[in-house]
């Protein structure tokens, strides 16, 4: 019998053979011309490869879609990263490409992959469930209408782990399993992984994920990519399909930090629909131009969160790449030194919320939806999700309501006390910026999915305090890590700001050696 390593191995090469659909001379042909190459692309250089008519949008956008039919479902181990492609994705690339004054915003042209529980109008939200696969929204999440009014496409809904409950992988009863583009017998984290996957096997140019405990910065450490966690508040999370919204936050994810920000720009700030987001209209502003510039490490003071490392269940690698990160960051000009707070497992000792039955039922409810179930209960009822969920969902039933249920207020004095407490020792020591690994392994084999620790995310999730995970450098295999930088609420202009100069210094993300590059179609 033919071996598991082996059939991986003829798969990758049948995907290279299958490339030879690529045109290479046209590819080549408009690099020439124009020194745009469509591999590794980003924001500002589709952008101004459009703008000066050396590509249309609608071939930028015609490749990408051929990209996702020629690599995710290919093969034995296919990545499997994709629920659907939008079919208005064209039409919109044309139409950009018809108006000089579209070609100018800021996003032009930028195509988006979109996790499944983000509402995108045409488009059912599944949250990768075959209990949703017939959820019509009648309109966009607010970040994709900002989005579109800035330029971007959304190109494709990506899969996730189901209903976005598990940090350790992406399977869903509507979308199955999605692998690492780095190595497809390995995982891709949760929940966003199917976004992140897609990103970092460039079937999109950047993607917009939700984290509630890990899921846009695991995801995006296990793949060579930025993922930032925005300080809850700062970011609508109107139209998307909830798990704890005490929790719950959107936010991009893209091969850049300069990517990152500029949609993080483009997000921010306050909306009507999403109450949390009041204290963004008091909030610093944020310029993405401003923040990203050489040198900002020289001076700043840095904090090693040594307590939220796993260090029983580290992997050696990572732990090295993370101590030479600590080393770049002092040859930056960083003074880097330890923190520790006080009482740390008390205050982190805290139940995550069992309000999915309330939040989920407030969605739902939205009005000129077509919703195939109507309610929490229903979609336990149904039956229609991976058995491995059954307990978790019907844990969930018949909880009190927020305001009934005096575990919500725990949560919120918890909540409180642990915010206050990284921001107290924050401020004693003078730091503007605390470091860990995002995950303290490499990926992991998809036989050992749920294996021990590793996963670093969930304190700085559970004080509502923002986080942005940069590459870190690979370990064995060729397999990613990431640098995770936190901050005080609301002080992201300060971690892109950190991570920009990290990552021009280190230059650590490399594409996926599994596939070829990215290329214009014929």
């Amino acid at each position: 019998m033919m071996s598991t390593v082996k059939r991986s191995v003829i798969t990758i090469g049948l995907l290279l053979a299958n490339f030879t659909s690529y045109s290479s001379s046209a590819e080549e042909m408009i690099r020439q011309n124009s020194g745009f190459t469509l591999n590794e692309a980003t924001i500002s250089s589709i952008r101004q490869a459009v703008l000066d008519n050396k590509v249309s949008c609608e071939a930028i956008v015609s490749s990408y879609l051929s990209r996702i039919s020629s690599f995710d479902h290919a093969g034995m181990l296919p990545i499997n990263a994709i629920i659907a492609t939008n079919p208005k994705a064209l039409d919109r690339a044309r139409e950009i490409d018809r108006s000089p004054t579209e070609k100018n915003l800021p996003l032009a042209c930028t195509p988006l992959i979109v996790k499944d529980n983000i509402d995108v109008k045409g488009m059912p939200t599944t949250a990768g469930s075959k209990s949703m696969r017939n959820n019509l929204p009648a309109d966009n999440a607010t970040q994709v209408t900002r989005l579109e009014k800035a330029g971007a496409i959304v190109l494709a809904k990506s899969n996730l782990a189901e209903f976005a409950w598990t940090p350790d992988y992406s399977n869903s009863s509507l979308g199955g399993l999605t692998r690492n583009p780095y190595d497809p017998l390995r995982t891709t984290g949760g929940s966003s992984g199917g976004t992140a996957a897609a990103v970092a096997a460039n079937f999109g140019v950047a993607g917009l994920g939700t984290d509630t405990g890990a899921s846009i910065r695991g995801p995006s450490a296990l793949q060579n990519l930025v993922g930032l966690r925005p300080t809850l508040g700062a970011s609508s999370r109107d139209g998307v399909i909830p798990i704890w919204l005490t929790r719950d936050t959107l936010g991009p994810i893209a091969r850049s930090v300069s990517d990152a920000a500029l949609l993080y720009q483009a997000t921010y700030g306050y909306d009507p629909k999403d109450a949390s987001t009041q204290a963004a209209r008091t909030a610093p502003s944020f310029d993405s131009a401003a923040v990203l510039r050489r040198g900002a490490l020289n001076g700043m003071r840095v904090g090693v969160m040594r307590q939220v490392i796993d260090a029983k269940n580290a992997d050696p690698e990572v732990m090295q790449r993370f101590q030479q990160a600590e080393d770049d960051l002092r040859t930056l000009g960083a003074v880097v030194v330890e923190v520790n707070l006080p009482d740390f497992k008390k205050l982190t000792d805290i139940p995550w919320p069992n309000r999915m039955e309330y939040d989920l039922n407030t969605y739902l409810q939205a009005e000129g939806a077509d919703r195939s179930v109507k309610s929490f209960a229903e979609v336990v009822k149904s039956g229609q999700y991976l058995g491995e969920l059954s307990q978790f969902l019907k844990a969930q039933v018949g909880v009190p309501n927020p305001e009934d249920n005096p575990a919500e207020r725990n949560d919120e004095k918890n909540t409180s006390a642990l915010r206050a407490a990284i921001v107290g020792a924050m401020n004693r020591e003078n730091l503007s910026v605390l470091i860990y690994p995002t995950w303290t392994q490499p990926p992991r084999l998809l036989t050992k999915m749920t294996g021990d620790g590793g996963n670093d995310n969930p304190v700085i999730a559970q004080a509502g305090l923002p986080a942005i995970t940069v590459p870190m450098g690979n370990t064995r295999g060729n397999l990613p890590t990431g640098l995770q930088i936190a901050g005080r609420p609301f002080s992201e202009a300060v971690l892109f700001s950190a991570a920009y100069d990290y990552e021009q210094s280190t230059h650590h993300r490399t594409a996926p050696l599994n596939l070829p590059a990215a290329a214009i179609a014929k």
